[in-house]
């Protein structure tokens, strides 16, 4: 019996990450992957900024 949840809740979870997906990405949330790549560009306009004033 346990062996028959198992996929259905793997399907429910998958349905709800997808839906939470959808719900962020409508009210603009950036991804975390989006989110990475700001920090990897404030990192570098920081550095240069630090070169700057030396």
């Amino acid at each position: 019996m346990d062996g028959d949840r198992q996929p259905k809740i793997k399907e429910l979870e998958k349905a709800v990450e997808d839906a939470v997906k959808k719900a962020l990405s409508r009210v603009k949330v950036p991804t975390r992957d989006e989110l990475q790549k700001l920090n990897a560009r404030l990192d570098a306009l920081a550095e240069r900024i630090e070169a700057l004033s030396k």
